[in-house]
């Protein structure tokens, strides 16, 4: 009794039913339109200067990928309609506790870390060989052109000092020039979701929206009438920081919790950086209630719990649990929270409480995706491809049938018209595409 009792509780709270999604996506649909005529709302709608490629781009490029404390480096060759080809790639830790580096910290600067970027990148270049360089950089920038994008503020415990507030492609043509890189050219600077977008239209000219459903979340797609330009060009919604939604106590308690509360609504929802802490925070509600783990010594419990963390990738074992005991969540109980004495009924509490916060991110990604076809083909008179990379959407398969599911029953008769597929390798990939597209400018 105790366990269809609080599926109850849970299910009112988490639950996002066909009728919600329908209303989230009209509102989502309303903020971008507020976003692209520059009125007050949550979307930015942040141009990229990115048109989609003609998918006949070839050559050899240089890129970097550039989101978070470890840094690759790849030469990329594309070879058109899709095709490519990874060559030589480095992939190197800003903070390395082997070798005493630390690039992340306040204490290194603007042009210690990006002089190490240039060395990086000497140990792929063939000393006589040009290049053209394309850099997916996934922080929050101001862009005014391809090439050019200012960091307004480092996120993902980056500190580095003398970076926020300074053109990245000219700190990194800088420190290039300053340890005498002379063939490499940088010529784009992309984020990683509108790289994901240009690597599924480097394949078919029906992809129009990018997504990335991993530890944060974003969605691009390709406007063909900016009201601001005349020339067609993917947007960068930042629809992490989407607002218009029913938020419950969790989602309340983690926001003011969280570094920047207020901010990043939806991305608090659906980002693998926070469905682990929406379990612990409810786990650690029950446990103080009485309703989880009943037999535990409660004050020593909860400080168990409230030091511990819980991933994503916790989430989605705890998900998939279907042993017939429910043994992997028996186990995460003991070695997680030091509990042994867990009930069946305190493991299926744990997992409709892991499986509600999934079905939860995936709906409403799903109508913010809605929201985005009306906008660009309403009556879905053409064939839409929607890409997606990320660790959600590649490693949690009920993740991805909910987001189809959700989506076939919005668009009913229709749907086939709505293909939702994983990218791999977007962010270099991307990159190479999008500087094989601007390689003259």
């Amino acid at each position: 009794m105790r366990f269809y009792n609080v599926q109850k509780v849970l299910s009112d709270q988490f639950s996002v039913t066909n009728l919600q999604i329908l209303n989230i996506s009209k509102l989502f649909y309303k903020a971008m339109l507020q976003g692209l005529n520059d009125e007050f709302g949550s979307l930015k709608m942040l141009p990229s200067y990115m048109n989609k490629p003609t998918r006949q781009e070839k050559g050899e490029y240089l890129t970097i990928d550039f989101g978070g404390t470890n840094l690759r480096i790849e030469v990329m060759e594309l070879l058109g309609n899709g095709a490519y080809k990874i060559g030589k790639s480095l992939s190197i830790p800003l903070d390395n506790r082997k070798s005493g580096s630390n690039f992340t910290s306040e204490r290194s600067t603007a042009t210690d870390l990006f002089g190490f970027i240039a060395c990086q990148i000497r140990e792929l270049a063939e000393p006589h060989k040009k290049y053209f360089l394309g850099h997916t950089f996934s922080f929050p920038t101001k862009q005014t052109g391809p090439n050019s994008a200012t960091l307004l503020k480092w996120t993902k415990e980056l500190k580095t000092s003398g970076v926020e507030g300074q053109d990245i492609n000219v700190l990194l043509s800088e420190a290039l020039k300053a340890n005498g890189i002379h063939n490499v050219f940088p010529k784009v600077i992309i984020n990683d979701t509108v790289g994901t977008l240009l690597t599924a239209a480097y394949k078919s000219p029906h992809a129009n929206i990018g997504s990335i459903c991993g530890t944060g979340h974003n969605t691009c797609y390709f406007e063909p009438s900016p009201p601001t330009s005349n020339t067609p060009m993917i947007i960068n919604i930042e629809s992490g920081n989407f607002n218009k939604l029913q938020f419950n106590k969790y989602d309340d308690l983690l926001d003011r919790k969280s570094e920047k509360p207020g901010e990043q609504r939806l991305e608090k929802m659906v980002g693998g950086k926070y469905l682990g802490e929406l379990v612990r925070l409810i786990v650690l509600d029950f446990v103080d209630n009485g309703i989880l783990l009943c037999k535990c010594n409660k004050k020593l419990q909860k400080e168990i719990i409230t030091s511990c963390s819980i991933t994503s990738k916790d989430v989605a074992e705890i998900q998939s649990d279907n042993t017939f005991q429910l043994e992997i969540i028996n186990y995460f109980i003991n070695s997680r929270f030091h509990y042994s004495d867990s009930l069946l009924e305190d493991r299926k509490i744990l997992k409709i409480t892991a499986d509600l916060i999934i079905k939860r991110a995936a709906k409403l990604i799903a109508s913010t995706y809605l929201g985005i076809l009306d906008k660009i083909d309403p009556n879905l008179k053409s064939k839409q491809i929607i890409s997606l990379d990320g660790s959600l959407y590649g490693n949690i398969p009920l993740f991805q049938k909910y987001i189809r599911k959700s989506l076939d029953d919005a668009l009913g008769e229709k749907s086939g018209s709505v293909i939702v597929e994983l990218i791999k390798d977007g962010s270099g990939v991307g990159a190479a595409i999008a500087a094989a597209m601007f390689k003259y400018l």
